[in-house]
């Protein structure tokens, strides 16, 4: 039998796969929601920051509250 991963592996796969979809379509959102290319493409910039950053210091948690 494979055992199955850690709790952490799994939210982490549920997490990253999900930031990667809203990043992957935020700014063709905006564009249907009604925003100028150039500000859906600003906003989408915006939001990709922030999609990294939540994920730089989920691993960072991680990392800090495992030792």
């Amino acid at each position: 039998l494979v055992s199955a991963p850690p709790l952490y592996v799994r939210r982490f796969a549920d997490f990253a796969t999900g930031v990667v979809f809203v990043l992957g379509y935020s700014t063709y959102f905006f564009e249907l929601a009604g925003f100028a290319d150039s500000n859906a493409f600003k906003l989408g910039l915006g939001g990709t920051g922030v999609g990294v950053c939540a994920i730089l210091y989920l691993l960072v948690s991680w990392l800090t509250f495992s030792w």
